[in-house]
């Protein structure tokens, strides 16, 4: 079909086969073969999606309606359109859904204009239609609109938009070859606290700089520091970047607030979104208008498909950073402390009106997303016997302090919140009485995550209440002064959030709960990747709800994989020779081959090897400068392993074998370790055998192992106390195999 320079082009999602042509322009459906929006917390209305080609300076604003039925005359879905529910914990949102949401409301109108899409160089509007009044189907008769008072129609029709990848503005031009993959931004001051992340992330496999806010915003443009920033992103793209923490809270580093809708002056700061897409869509034209006020749909030209994946911690102090790192390389290299049967089980809070939603509850719309070998628990956190209920019989929030304490590798927030926590029940929806699980402390019957056991079972969380995202909000004009709950989850010692997904501002109960249902879609059905590319992926699907997509926001380590199973350990058996260093990889007891080796420095990466068939890898170190070298080992399914060399060359402190040979002594699992580790042997034949642990001076503090074993493997486990029974303090420890024939030496490093 040859294209005209203005088309529309109708793309119906799910309308196969339930539609018809006719020549007047009349569209028809059947609602039943639609795609549904829900508008209110009680209706749902069907759709269909529609692209408008823009030329020039067109744009979405500039799209009006000329007439949509017989008479001429624009009708809404309904006469009394239904207003929206915030999850807030008070009817904080409810004069903002009056006073300038309700007028753009999804529903409100029979066409509404969402946002511009790029395809081949060309800029599309994406549209969204609607029934009339009363009607039961998706109906468009002698439809007119105009852009730029340029009429339009619709007698020219394709069910599909010409087929292409490139959904983005072509601007940005990346080179795939990267200095740096993984980007931390943060204030000059916290530098060196985020020098133990990056030398992690850079240990296995990552290219990691720190780049301090205040050298970005002298040296870049922008018309204030957050364009500033945007700026310097840019180019971190186009030279390949992929990841971006950013590393403080509005007080440390450039926020931008953004607005949904249009509007024609400024606002109160708590109309506003706090947005972090804006520092991941390096496309998009925030203000293209010019007005200062970012995102407004018409005015400016966003997107929701993001350049760059963006995480943030929202601290403002290194304790909170080195607490997070610490949390983070447990999560990746030794979660539980060992105890590792937590990763596959989820817990649900669920309360007032999200526990009734259509009779069976959000957490079940959203638990039926999980794979079948989730342990989820949609008991103890769920109001009870319902979210109206005028005396619920569930758990009091402080009852629930142990339940969480023995470990859920995802936790679900589906309840009223505010900034510092969240209702776990209340009399009828959301009144008083009520019992919250808060930040820290607040009165009797209320939950503490401060309360937390410090066993460092951290999970990912995911909340749809208002404001719980919102780091921000101890600033004017809101000047609250309780400590905010994603800041607090995420800088807690040994517990809390790993990684979190919060609104900063508002939720709605109708919505947001198919974002966080998307998320879990998405999160498992890629199991592999990023947790945040989950994220981003439920924003597309729900593009058309602009406010949550704004609003929500990825809090942690944006290269963060979420187990979808209990991972299996890897185990690094090394040995030197004078050039060579000679590594097997296995899982209990078994080779893995495929497995990736990474040599580093804390601030290069100099080897990037794959084991062979039989676990196998040799790396020449000869060329190599005597420095201070990890050796990290991972693979997907597995946790990461990561060995500390002092130096490259055979020392008394490490081992001296040739493998494969008759004993091997493999490193300790987990390292670091508290309270308790296991070191594993491989004999090929029977061996007389000393295993015992030396303090950093050599004194013998043990013995694990004395006497003949046979041929195979053989684990001991050393619960860090001495053979006096006392416990030993934090430090490096060595491992030290004796046979007949042979002795080995390993470090191991106890933390407390």
């Amino acid at each position: 079909m040859k294209q005209p320079d203005i088309q529309i082009i109708l793309l119906t999602l799910l309308l196969i086969s339930a539609q018809t042509f006719c020549p007047s322009g009349k569209i028809m459906a059947e609602t039943s073969g639609l795609k549904e929006i829900s508008i209110s917390e009680n209706q749902v209305v069907p759709y269909q999606i529609a692209y408008v080609r823009l030329l020039g300076n067109e744009s979405i604003s500039d799209i009006q309606i000329l007439s949509s039925n017989k008479s001429g005359k624009h009708q809404a879905i309904s006469e009394s359109f239904p207003t929206e529910l915030p999850t807030s914990e008070s009817d904080r949102y409810s004069a903002s859904r009056n006073s300038f949401i309700l007028r753009e409301r999804i529903g409100s109108k029979q066409i509404h204009a969402i946002d511009e899409i790029y395809q081949d160089g060309l800029r599309y509007a994406r549209l969204l239609f609607f029934p009339l009044s009363g009607s039961s189907e998706i109906e468009i008769n002698n439809l007119q609109l105009s852009v730029n008072n340029r009429e339009l129609s619709l007698d020219n029709i394709s069910l599909s938009l010409p087929e292409s990848g490139n959904y983005l503005n072509p601007k940005l031009v990346r080179n795939s070859s990267a200095a740096t993959r993984y980007l931390i931004v943060t204030g000059r001051n916290f530098v060196s606290s985020f020098e133990p992340l990056a030398a992690y992330k850079i240990s296995i496999g990552l290219s990691t700089e720190i780049k301090a806010i205040e050298d970005i915003t002298a040296s870049y443009s922008g018309r204030d520091d957050a364009e500033k920033l945007r700026e310097y992103l840019r180019e971190f793209y186009n030279q390949g970047g992929e990841f971006l923490l950013l590393g403080g809270d509005e007080t440390i580093l450039p926020v931008r607030y953004v607005y949904p809708f249009s509007t024609g002056q400024p606002l109160d700061l708590s109309e506003y979104l706090l947005s972090d897409l804006y520092f991941a869509d390096l496309t998009g034209q925030w203000d293209y208008d010019n007005d200062n006020l970012w995102g407004e749909t018409g005015d400016d030209r966003a997107d929701t498909q993001p350049e760059l994946l963006v995480g943030r911690l929202p601290f403002n102090d290194s304790v909170e950073i080195s607490n997070y790192t610490e949390k983070l390389i447990a999560y990746e290299t030794n979660p539980g402390d060992g105890d590792l049967n937590y990763l596959d089980k989820s817990f649900f809070f669920s309360s007032d009106q999200m526990r009734d939603y259509r009779g069976v509850g959000q957490h079940y719309t959203i638990a039926s997303a999980f794979p079948d070998w989730f342990k989820i628990d949609t008991v103890n956190g769920v109001e009870s016997s319902s979210g109206y209920d005028i005396s619920p019989n569930n758990k009091e929030a402080a009852e629930l302090t142990k339940e969480l304490s023995d470990g859920f590798g995802i936790v679900n927030i589906i309840s009223h919140g505010r900034s510092d926590g969240f209702a776990v029940k209340t009399s009828e929806y959301n009144q008083w009485p009520k019992s919250y699980f808060l930040s820290d402390a607040q009165g009797a019957g209320h939950g503490s995550f401060d309360a937390l056991d410090k066993n460092m079972k951290t999970s990912l969380y995911y909340s749809l209440s208002c404001d719980i995202g919102g780091f921000d909000l101890d600033q004017p004009p809101m000047n609250l002064t309780n400590p905010n709950l994603t800041q607090t989850l995420l800088s807690l010692e040994k517990s809390g959030a790993v990684a979190f997904v919060s609104y900063s501002r508002w939720g709605w109960i109708s919505s947001s709960y198919l974002l966080q249902k998307s998320f879990y879609d998405s999160l498992f059905a890629n199991p592999f990747e990023p947790a945040v590319k989950a994220m981003y992926a439920s924003k597309e699907e729900y593009f058309y709800y602009k406010d949550l997509v704004y609003g929500q926001n990825f809090y942690g380590d944006p290269s963060l994989v979420i187990y979808n199973r209990i991972p299996e350990p890897l185990t690094l058996s090394i040995s030197h020779s004078q050039d060579l260093i000679k590594i097997k990889v296995s899982s209990n007891g078994n080779p893995v081959s495929d497995a990736d080796l990474i040599l580093s420095t804390k601030t290069s990466i100099l080897i990037h090897q794959k084991t062979d068939a039989s676990g196998m890898a040799v790396i020449n170190i000869s060329e190599l400068p005597q420095e201070d070298y990890s050796l990290a080992s991972f693979k997907n399914g597995f946790f990461k392993t990561i060995s500390k060399f002092n130096q490259l060359t055979t020392s008394e402190n490490e081992s001296t074998e040739t493998l494969p040979g008759s004993v091997s002594l493999h490193q300790n699992f987990p390292n670091p370790f508290n309270p308790s580790t296991t070191i594993s042997i491989e004999l090929t034949e029977q061996e007389l055998i000393e295993l015992s642990i030396y303090n950093v001076n050599g004194r013998k503090i043990t013995t694990l192992a004395e006497g003949t074993y046979q041929i195979g493997n053989h684990e001991f486990r050393w619960d860090g106390k001495n053979r006096s029974g006392s416990n030993s303090s934090s430090g490096i420890y060595f491992y030290r195999l004796t046979t007949n024939s042979s002795q080995l030496s390993k470090k191991m490093l106890l933390l407390k």
